[in-house]
């Protein structure tokens, strides 16, 4: 249910306040208002408050809408709404499965209604982009248990894909600023609380689902290190994380894991287990770094060292794959653990942390959906 909005405030931002009437979520406003508004030197802005949220469009988006309004008879629609999760497509909600029962939706959306002048609905015509900032306030309740979180904001494509915005969190109101209508979510961030962590970067989603699935940890409180280069050591540890890290004896064979250290018992493991091997009979070397290849072969031979019926001939650099990676990497890009950038696959360079978490969440949520690895 709507409201229409029929005059301009003399100055300043024009408000429109319907938070009493929990039934209304959005405001429509004729074409002529569309056009006072946005010619009016007295106007800067327009807000829409309603019991689901806030929206505040600025000058410039507000021009947006008014390049979208043809004819004197069209109408424009805002509207706000919460959203019921069991409502979001599951490819919207898997990326963010682990704070879902605490994730506030949100759907924005903006339409021009074309009519004839007769008031007949002849087209409709939505609009997703703004050319100016759409301010966007959310009531939003941190629960007890995950104090401490950061609290961020997302916009989840249909294939699953998430942009993530910082959120000016306040008196339980999260406020973030887009220029994109969709639906959003609100939610708490594993990722967002350490220092080093850019949620604009590509690597957030799979940081995000490492920390959120216990598949990875930060350095420190405050520091998960994307870029640094990942050991042997490590590269077992993060396999033996995503196994359960199940209880082990003994200790390794290998005259350079002394026990006690962190890595000790995953170096057990995946001794026992034949997950990776040593050097030698006695040697480990558990501070060398990791390729991209090599990494790519512990997640296959992780998984059972499956025959695969994949490719890697299409990347441009694929003749730099060793003999012995060949099958890991064809594995790893048909089941989409490992992707290339710029059709490079880039084998022999060292694999950084936050890739390392894109290779644990893939191969992590490609066991969970139930594929054969």
């Amino acid at each position: 249910m709507g409201v229409y909005l029929e005059k301009a405030a003399e100055k300043g931002v024009l408000e429109v306040d319907v938070t009493d009437l929990k039934d209304i979520s959005d405001i429509t406003m004729p074409q002529s208002l569309v056009e006072a508004v946005t010619k009016s030197e007295d106007i800067s802005a327009l807000t829409l408050k309603t019991s689901s949220g806030n929206i505040t469009l600025d000058e410039d988006a507000l021009q947006t809408i008014a390049n979208t309004v043809t004819g004197e008879h069209d109408e424009v629609r805002l509207s706000v709404k919460t959203i019921d999760p069991d409502d979001i497509p599951d490819t919207q909600k898997y990326p963010i499965a682990n704070v879902l029962n605490h994730a506030v939706f949100i759907n924005l959306s903006a339409e021009v209604i074309h009519k004839d002048d007769k008031g007949n609905i002849t087209a409709t015509d939505s609009i997703h982009n703004f050319n100016g900032d759409v301010t966007v306030s959310v009531p939003y309740e941190q629960p007890e248990d995950m104090k401490g979180r950061q609290v961020i904001a997302c916009y989840i494509a249909d294939d699953g894909s998430i942009t993530y915005f910082p959120v000016t969190y306040e008196n339980g109101i999260a406020t973030f600023t887009t220029r994109h209508f969709s639906t959003f979510a609100i939610v708490e961030s594993y990722a967002a609380v350490f220092e080093d962590i850019d949620i604009s970067k590509w690597y957030m989603s799979s940081v995000e689902y490492a920390l959120a699935n216990s598949l990875m940890a930060g350095e420190s409180d405050t520091i998960f290190a994307p870029d640094e280069k990942v050991s042997r050591a490590m590269a077992v540890q993060l396999l033996y994380n995503l196994s359960g890290q199940p209880e082990t004896t003994g200790t390794a064979s290998f005259a350079d894991v002394e026990a006690g250290k962190w890595y000790a018992p995953a170096i057990v493991w995946a001794e026992s287990n034949e997950v990776v091997a040593g050097y030698s009979k006695d040697q480990f070397a558990p501070a060398d770094l990791v390729t991209r290849e090599q990494l790519a072969t512990m997640l296959w031979q992780y998984a059972g060292r499956p025959e695969t019926n994949g490719s890697i001939d299409t990347f441009a650099d694929a003749a730099d794959v060793s003999s012995w990676a060949r099958e890991a990497l064809c594995w790893a890009v048909e089941n989409g653990i490992m992707q290339g950038s710029a059709n490079y696959l880039s084998p022999k360079a060292t694999a950084s942390r936050a890739e390392a978490a894109a290779l644990m969440t893939n191969l992590h949520q490609m066991q969970q959906s139930g594929k054969d690895a």
